[in-house]
Formats: C-alpha cells, structure tokens, sequence
C-alpha cells in the first residue's frame, strides 16, 4: 500500500495531510504510526484477511497472503505492536472498506472477548479452513458480514461466506456459503429458512451447504425443494475440487456439478 496525500485518506477519521501538500505526510505518519505497519502489498493483504476473518489463524493467513513463516509472523508482529489487531484496526478496515466503524464492530467486536472466540473456536476453525481450500484454487472468497441481506418484515441473511461464481447451475454472481456442523433436522429447517423466504418473494440466492456429516448433507437436499442449492461435507471440500468442470458438489437435479 502506497501512502501519498490522496482523496483516498480523506475519510480517515484521524485526519489526512493536506491535499496538494505531500511535505506533510511524514508528520501525518508520525500520528499514525500503525499505518506503517501496512507497508507492502503482503501487509494490506493479511490485514484486510483479519479484518475479514478475525479468528482465522496465522497458518491459514499464510496460505492465503503467500511468504515465509518468518514474513507472516513480522507482520502480524508488528499489527500487534502498533494495535491494528483491535480496536484501532477495526477503524482501520472501515476505512478502506468504505463502510463505517460500526459495521465491523458489530461482526467482530465480541472477538476482542475470550469467551465468545473460544465458544465459536469449531465454527470458526470450519469456516476458515474453507477460505484457505478457496483459496488453494484461486478464489477469493468474502467474509458473509459483506453480504447480509436484509427486507424489512420479510427476513434477515446472514451467510458464513460469499464465493464469486462466474458460471455455475445458477448462473454468476456470488454464491452464498453456510457451514453446518449440527446433525439435527430441525437445524437445517432453521437454516434454509431465510433462504425460502427470499425464494418466495422472487428474489433466491443460490446457497452453497458445506457439512461435517453426511447425514447432515442429507438433512438439507431432502427438504431443498426448488431452492438452489448445493451441498458437500468437509472431508470432501478440503479434498476438492471446489471449482471445476467436476465438482464435490451435490445438487438434486444437476449432477455433476460444474462451478467456476
């Protein structure tokens, strides 16, 4: 990440340098001295990782920003020192996401608490393991938080994961990504309903179900009905391929399946 005065600092809360005077931005540095820490094109990929999946560990940050351990770890190092790994960084990613502070508080404040990363330690290790296969195949998949879809009266979606299909059973666009680990029936009824509910109001989001079992699998392509939907376990997608011409996907009317 390039520093320079730009329009690209001006909604930095903490101020900007002057536009048009760049002797100014080594004392605008000097104030934000965790910006310093952003000094590369690895950097800005790990911190915007975290800022995406703040519970992902540093293996998995690794696989998908690329370099050494050593590299990774100097980065991370210095994203503690300077404080970008809590509060500060969430105003950070707000910043260069173009969305408010609120929004990334919201999702992932309650990381900050020990309590809450170690009662969603499963899910999380699940979700992230997913991001890192993505992105063994080249995909760069979004945190769901970027994703939600609310209709007021109507229903709320909140997915685990976005992954950006350019040709699939349901055509392009981003497919929305759910990992289960319940067995139960009532929990995969639970789960689709938001879905049927967008279904039913004309707009369907195609859904991609990644499971820990496979009577779970089987819990949601029973009951999917016309939803589009398709489903794998998580022993298959970490074996792959998750994209291709064949696929570990399931679907009930189209097999095999094809996802690119």
């Amino acid at each position: 990440m390039e520093l320079r005065p730009s329009r690209d600092l001006v909604a930095d809360s903490s101020g900007h340098p002057a536009r048009g005077r760049p002797e100014n931005i080594d004392r605008w540095l000097a104030r934000n001295p965790d910006l310093m820490a952003l000094d590369g094109p690895r950097a800005y990929r790990a911190f915007m990782t975290i800022a995406e999946f703040p519970a992902m560990p540093a293996s998995h940050v690794r696989s998908i920003v690329g370099g050494s351990s050593a590299q990774v770890a100097h980065i991370l190092a210095d994203f503690v020192r300077t404080g970008l790994v809590a509060e500060l960084g969430m105003r950070r990613a707000a910043t260069l996401s173009r969305v408010s502070a609120a929004t990334i508080r919201r999702r992932h404040g309650s990381y900050l608490e020990q309590w809450y990363r170690e009662h969603e330690l499963l899910h999380n290790d699940g979700v992230n393991r997913l991001v890192a296969r993505f992105a063994q195949e080249g995909v760069a998949t979004v945190a769901g938080w970027r994703g939600e879809v609310n209709v007021p009266d109507i229903t709320q979606v909140r997915p685990d994961l976005l992954a950006p299909v350019v040709a699939g059973p349901f055509g392009a666009g981003f497919y929305f990504l759910e990992y289960e680990r319940s067995a139960h029936l009532w929990r995969s009824e639970i789960k689709l309903g938001p879905y049927r509910r967008m279904a039913q109001i004309g707009r369907p989001l195609p859904l991609l179900v990644v499971c820990d079992a496979a009577q779970t699998e089987e819990n949601f392509l029973a009951p999917a009905g016309d939803l589009p939907l398709l489903t794998t376990t998580m022993e298959r997608a970490l074996a792959g391929p998750l994209t291709g011409s064949e696929t570990v996907w399931r679907s009930p009317a189209v097999q095999p399946v094809e996802l690119r």
